[in-house]
């Protein structure tokens, strides 16, 4: 996706590359503890983007979700759309 940052971790909003960030932000995740729209393995809040375990709204690829969203998802503990 389109950024301006690289970063592991970040405690504000920014645009980047982060696998860790408190706040919102555009960015490829691995973590992610606000809404952001990225590609993420875990994230806390609502984020577009690909994401292994994520605990709220999405539209992503994802394998686990505890929340609805709209992607691919092996385990899904909410309604989700599209395989």
């Amino acid at each position: 996706m389109e950024f301006v940052a690289v970063s592991e971790r970040a405690d504000m909003e920014f645009v980047g590359i982060s696998e860790r960030a408190d706040m919102k932000f555009v960015a490829v995740s691995e973590r992610a503890d606000m809404e952001f729209v990225g590609i993420s393995e875990r994230a806390d809040m609502e984020f577009v983007g690909i994401s292994e375990g994520a605990d709220m709204e999405f539209v992503a690829v994802s394998e686990r979700a505890d929340m609805e969203f709209v992607g691919i998802s092996e385990q899904a503990d909410m309604e989700f759309g599209d395989m």
